[in-house]
């Protein structure tokens, strides 16, 4: 959703107004509406009561065998890098 349960930089005045009424246009008219996470979920069935029988889950995943498992313990002084991608508009 562009505007329900938008937490990152939501629009404001008309633009909200005319995002809002499209984003109720495709919900109602919406065979069924896929997330990606459970709170998502949960969050858009608050927010959009009718919606809740359209919505289905289906979460982010990766394949176990794309990532080899470490060798050994993590040295000092070797790199070790992380990423959160979070949410991506």
């Amino acid at each position: 959703p562009w505007v329900t349960a938008c937490d990152v930089c939501p629009p404001h005045g008309l633009q909200a107004a005319y995002e809002w009424f499209w984003e109720q246009r495709v919900f109602r008219h919406a065979d069924a509406l896929i997330v990606n996470a459970p709170n998502a979920q949960s969050s858009l069935a608050a927010a959009c009561p009718f919606i809740a029988g359209k919505l289905h889950c289906i979460p982010n995943g990766f394949d176990p065998e794309d990532f080899p498992r470490p060798q050994g313990p993590h040295r000092p002084g070797e790199v070790v890098r992380l990423l959160h991608a979070g949410q991506l508009y």
